[in-house]
């Protein structure tokens, strides 16, 4: 483009010095004739050049960021249905003795619950290998739980009570329960262990101490980080 415009202007200029000299040889025989010198023929401004106009650069869009994968850390407030865990004031102890895959779920699990997050909690049973929530059967367990709610019953709140208490390695090792008396060993039946059971009235733990053992509320995680079991009865 700047060539053309290069070639352009020369010819224009060329053009300009021939009409003026031929201007000059007019006026200059009609001085030696003594007659009035022609009136200057103006020549015609060559066309300007208008700019080539700019395509307006596009406004820029701000766009979201998109996220990645789940978001680390507890969210602020419920992002489910209301549910009996929502807004409790439970103090969560902190765990340092067990396998960091077992932590990870009990907090997911607590941290889910207290949100009323049902897609939490059905995501970590999904991701496990086995899973118990009745033993009368069934493949709901979100459902039931939500029975459960709407009957009176406080399943959500009873899973962070629960995870809140002493673990314990279960029998034969590989599954790591809560409350620490669900394994029934003297080491883990003492006055303090089953204090820890706030949800239960006196009357209802003495019963728990008979025979049979402790049979409500309780929960597992497998040592490698799966959610086995959140459970009551025999």
């Amino acid at each position: 483009m700047s060539h053309q415009r290069s070639i352009k202007s020369r010819v224009l200029f060329a053009r300009r010095w021939t009409v003026v000299a031929a201007g000059l040889v007019l006026v200059l025989a009609a001085c030696a004739n003594g007659e009035e010198p022609p009136a200057a023929v103006e020549e015609p401004a060559p066309p300007v050049e208008e700019p080539a106009e700019e395509t307006p650069a596009e406004e820029a869009v701000a766009e979201e960021p998109a996220v990645d994968g789940p978001v680390d850390g507890p969210v602020d407030g419920p992002v489910g249905e209301d549910c009996s865990a929502q807004g409790a004031q439970i103090d969560i102890p902190t765990l340092t003795d067990l396998p960091a895959e077992v932590i990870a779920m009990r907090d997911f699990l607590i941290d889910a619950a207290l949100r009323c997050d049902e897609q939490l909690l059905f995501t970590a049973i999904e991701e496990s290998d086995l899973f118990t929530y009745s033993f009368g059967g069934g493949d709901d367990a979100i459902g039931y739980w939500w029975d459960l709610e709407d009957a009176g019953e406080e399943p959500f709140l009873r899973l962070v009570q629960v995870l809140a208490t002493t673990p314990a390695i279960a029998d034969g090792g590989g599954v790591v329960v809560w409350p620490q008396v669900t394994t029934g060993r003297s080491e883990n039946t003492t006055a303090e262990a089953w204090a820890e059971l706030t949800w239960l009235t006196d009357a209802e733990i003495a019963a728990h101490q008979g025979e049979t053992g402790y049979l409500d509320w309780r929960a597992g995680i497998s040592t490698d980080g799966q959610w086995r079991f959140f459970v009551r009865g025999d």
